[in-house]
């Protein structure tokens, strides 16, 4: 049971990052956001790249429980700082 939760979170977590890095690349209305908050063009392709990167590490169960932790992580800071802006 315990796995089955483990991977169900761990399937809908990854797909809300891919499908945001998604935007992130395609979405006329999230470029234009992030041009008007400020910030610079290779900031949103990293955060893109950056979200694809930890997904994938999330999915591939032979990587090691170190990387997934700091992938974790940066899933709850990406949502954190979207919820106080």
């Amino acid at each position: 049971m315990i796995k089955i939760i483990y991977w169900t979170s761990t399937t809908l977590l990854s797909a809300f990052l891919l499908l945001s890095s998604w935007t992130y690349f395609f979405s006329k209305t999230t470029i234009e956001g992030f041009r008007e908050l400020g910030f610079p063009d290779f900031f949103r392709m990293e955060l893109a790249v950056l979200k694809i990167l930890a997904a994938i590490i999330l999915l591939v169960p032979t990587i090691p429980m170190l990387a997934k932790h700091w992938a974790y992580a940066g899933a709850f800071f990406f949502l954190l700082t979207a919820l106080v802006m």
